[in-house]
């Protein structure tokens, strides 16, 4: 081969790569461009227009000829003219103009496709087969998140998780989580590049709780997440000592005190009362301190979900609605659950209060949500010595504080994310179904709980029930019998 022929070679296949990647660009932009919406079909309709009347004129070929006056150019324009009819020049120049947009419109985000490939080529991550992931999409997502779709067949998610602070360091963007999409064979990133506020006092989110059964879960990406108890019905907490557990847990039920005028509020504090003694002003609130009461409590807040089904049933109903049966909500609330659920050995009476009152809670995680009967169990560590799995199964809601170890935090998240959170109080994790969000819990101090606990005390009571009479208050004795029955739950 000459040096000519090589030459116009090299000119040839340098074309085609330019075009090659002209169309990459172009077809980037065009996925960015929404079909649906009406300005692209206003658009489409003036450059249709536009491009009608330039090509009825021919005034793209006088603009070719100008550009390149050259004869044989001329020429060529004035053949294109004569042999090919007007709806072939509109179409060309229609697509080509729609190319031209495109281009413009995916400069960016080629860009930046080629950025995140190269950061993940860095890595060297590849599979059986010594082939990198592949970057398929970049998705812009609402509160300055990008969503990452790489292809990787053969490469799980675990692999990513171990190179998530390199992965992150590459990116110049914080992993907010690892998505594992192994029917396509694919793995999504989520990242984000905002972030979350260092303290959220209770005081500046609390005035977001106005409708019945709402409390503040955190600041999140998103911005401030409120949910409601209704929706849940039953949530779970965990975290390792100093990660704000606790916190949580007594700026969720206030929260709750706050929004739901008609609600009743049990709380089983094993440790002598001491974390929860804040609520025991209120009159709509009882705390219970020993295994005996819990137990006990268990099994009338069970009778009282079984007379409101009764109560359904008759009236052909679905759902407890308070306003209009007259019934109040219901709130129980464990503090170090798996104080009350673990047992001990050689300890026979011990261990059937904890048959009893697992046996008892499962009954009303599976079953309470239409009697307007919710749970709340918090708890250091979750397993299921600690916390029976089918009741962990009905805890709709999770919130999970950085965990010691990755075992603990699998054991809620499903994941190490919990794991990974850095020893910041109040930093954790929102899962309900399928949303996982990273939030900065609200902070709500000691003074400020009996100052917003004052304030509650003073409002007259409103519910329609009396509370539940535990026969502990008024210095009553229960024998054990009375508890657990003849026979503890297995």
């Amino acid at each position: 081969m000459s040096q000519q022929e090589d030459n116009l070679t090299r000119i040839f296949w340098s074309v085609v790569k330019g075009i090659t990647v002209i169309g990459k660009i172009s077809w980037e932009g065009m996925k960015t461009i929404k079909v649906k919406e009406w300005e692209f079909w206003l658009m489409t309709s003036v450059l249709g227009l536009m491009t009608y009347v330039q090509t009825e004129r021919m005034t793209h070929l006088s603009l070719i000829h100008k550009i390149l006056p050259f004869r044989f150019v001329a020429r060529m324009m004035l053949n294109l003219y004569r042999v090919y009819p007007h709806w072939i020049h509109f179409s060309v120049c229609f697509v080509f103009l729609w190319v031209v947009i495109g281009f413009f419109f995916g400069l960016r985000p080629y860009w930046e496709l080629n950025k995140f490939q190269r950061a993940i080529d860095r890595l060297g991550l590849k599979n059986g087969e010594a082939l990198n992931p592949v970057l398929k999409r970049v998705k812009e997502l609402e509160g300055g998140r990008k969503e990452l779709t790489l292809f990787c067949p053969g490469i799980g998610v675990e692999k990513f998780e171990e190179k998530q602070s390199s992965l992150q360091n590459s990116f110049g963007s914080k992993i907010e989580r690892f998505v594992d999409d192994f029917q396509k064979k694919s793995v999504r990133i989520i990242l984000t590049t905002r972030e979350l506020p260092f303290s959220v006092p209770f005081k500046e989110v609390s005035g977001e709780l106005v409708s019945d059964g709402q409390f503040i879960v955190g600041v999140s990406d998103y911005g401030l997440r409120v949910q409601s108890i209704k929706d849940l019905p039953h949530a779970l907490i965990a975290g390792s000592t100093g990660g704000g557990k606790s916190v949580f847990l007594k700026q969720m039920l206030l929260g709750l005190l706050k929004s739901t005028p008609k609600l009743q509020m049990y709380l089983i504090d094993l440790k002598g009362g001491l974390e929860l003694v804040d609520f025991d002003p209120l009159s709509n609130v009882r705390i219970v301190k020993t295994e005996k009461e819990a137990v006990l409590l268990l099994k009338k807040v069970n009778q009282e979900m079984k007379d409101r089904f009764a109560f359904l049933e008759k009236n052909r109903l679905k759902l407890i609605h308070p306003e209009r049966d007259k019934k109040d909500r219901i709130v129980v609330a464990i503090d170090e659950s798996s104080v009350l659920y673990t047992k001990s050995s050689g300890d026979e009476m011990q261990s059937k209060l904890v048959s009893e009152a697992r046996f008892l809670t499962d009954e009303i995680a599976k079953l309470s949500r239409a009697a307007g009967i919710h749970l709340i169990l918090a708890t250091q560590k979750v397993s299921k010595e600690t916390v029976d799995t089918k009741v962990q199964e009905n805890m709709s809601g999770k919130v999970c504080f950085r965990m010691n170890t990755i075992q603990g935090s699998v054991a809620i998240l499903g994941s190490k994310v919990a794991h990974d959170l850095p020893q910041h109080p109040g930093r954790g994790f929102w899962n309900l179904g399928n949303e996982m969000i990273e939030i900065q819990a609200p902070y709500l101090s000691d003074k400020e709980l009996e100052e917003e606990v004052l304030a509650l005390s003073k409002r007259p009571s409103q519910l329609f029930q009396g509370m539940i009479d535990l026969n502990v208050s008024k210095g009553g004795k229960v024998s054990f019998n009375d508890i657990v029955g003849k026979e503890a739950h297995g």
